[in-house]
């Protein structure tokens, strides 16, 4: 177990680990999960590399929901989860989203059937209305819907997107855009401007430079990046300056497309945690929506290595939400997916009784039912069967709103005062 669990965290998973991290992780995974303390919280509080220690998080009643983190694992299934699991030697730990006290299951078909796309499972789960494949952010017709996240910045609330991928990609996306192609993201730009969430933290420049700065690629000559700046962000394009991501609003866009999830990038859980000081710092209430959007790109390839890093990554950021909510005490967690990608099964590997053997089904999006996970205010609600759109009703409820019935939701409505 501690030559794998070794060459798991020396590979391009992690910076390179002490022999103390090394030997930490292998004797978690002989160990029960400790119980999470909650520390005072820091205005950026340090984010370690490599893998964490898993902890059970302290039970959160009678408070009521302020904050929103939705956590959105694209392409992840329960495989996925178990076989990161196996291979960070946490089978009998598991892993930090694991330690949530609430799971349910998720079904996502479309209006065009069972088999979804990301731009429609988005907009379920952003403004819980079922459309076609390729739409985001509106109904089968061409109607436009209100998001989560759009109902809350025009309510009030601070809002911020952290992502792996472009932030113009078909998951943030529906947070905030209306377009009937999700693969426009050059038109997409024009909502992220429209709607400007306080914090946007990924990749993307090519859709948000002109062609001759940088690496972006718009041929129109707009520069999105100046624009923000106008507004008043700190806009920052390179992932050296991460030290200076220490004010809101803040525009952060460390690569041409998808990150490298490498250094000198911010990982995920960097990424997460400061727009979580940041947007706790504002003092108002907010609404956040994280994803780990390259599990879907490895689960496409096939590519289990990709698979199990992309799915840590993502669970290290889970741990900084989860971490941050047990301070806080008024933040529901949501950890979830838009669907499960590759149609991965899991087998005993026969040179190794201790390890599995990755088997794919396809380099598709399969039908299968999604985990959800729920630490919080309100997170008793998130248990049992649930359709996607019924993800969002539920969070819009709890954050004090309500819905315009207009074949199925079309508007989500926050109570004024």
């Amino acid at each position: 177990m501690i030559r794998r669990l070794v060459s798991l965290l020396h590979r391009d998973y992690w910076l390179i680990p002490s022999l103390g991290t090394v030997l930490a992780a292998f004797l978690l995974a002989l160990s029960p999960p400790a119980t999470f303390a909650p520390a005072p919280a820091a205005d950026f509080p340090e984010v370690p590399p490599g893998l964490t220690p898993v902890t059970r998080y302290p039970p959160i009643d009678g408070y009521e929901v302020e904050n929103v983190v939705f956590m959105i694992g694209d392409g992840l299934g329960f495989n996925e989860i178990a076989l990161a699991r196996i291979r960070a030697g946490l089978y009998d730990t598991g892993l930090h989203m694991e330690q949530f006290p609430v799971l349910g299951l998720q079904k996502n078909r479309t209006i065009d059937g069972l088999l979804t796309r990301s731009g429609a499972a988005g907009t379920a789960l952003a403004a819980g209305i079922k459309t076609r494949n390729n739409f985001i952010g509106m109904l089968p017709t061409g109607e436009t819907v209100i998001s989560l996240l759009e109902a809350a910045h025009f309510h009030g609330m601070k809002t911020g997107i952290v992502v792996t991928s472009s932030v113009t990609h078909a998951t943030p996306a529906a947070f905030y855009a209306h377009i009937h192609d999700r693969h426009l993201q050059d038109t997409i730009a024009f909502d992220l401007a429209r709607v400007s969430p306080d914090v946007i933290l990924g990749g993307g420049r090519a859709y948000l430079l002109p062609s001759g700065r940088l690496d972006g690629r718009r041929t129109d000559g707009i520069d999105f990046a100046k624009r923000f700046a106008a507004a008043g962000y700190r806009v920052l394009l390179d992932p050296r300056d991460w030290s200076r991501a220490d004010r809101l609003p803040l525009l952060g866009l460390f690569a041409e497309d998808g990150l490298t999830t490498l250094p000198p990038e911010p990982s995920l859980a960097e990424m997460t945690a400061r727009a979580l000081a940041l947007l706790n710092r504002s003092g108002s209430r907010f609404f956040l929506m994280v994803e780990g959007s390259q599990i879907d790109w490895a689960g496409h390839r096939n590519d289990e290595e990709y698979l199990v890093r992309q799915v840590l990554l993502f669970d290290e950021a889970v741990d900084q939400a989860a971490r941050f909510a047990a301070r806080d005490r008024r933040t529901l967690v949501i950890v979830t997916a838009d669907h499960e990608t590759g149609g991965l099964a899991l087998l005993e590997k026969e040179s190794d009784p201790d390890d599995a053997r990755a088997a794919w089904t396809t380099r598709d999006h399969t039908i299968a039912p999604v985990p959800i996970f729920a630490y919080g205010p309100g997170a008793e609600r998130f248990s049992g069967l649930l359709d996607n759109t019924e993800i969002a009703r539920e969070i819009a409820r709890l954050l004090g709103g309500s819905v315009e019935p207009k074949r199925g939701i079309t508007t989500l409505l926050f109570e004024s005062g």
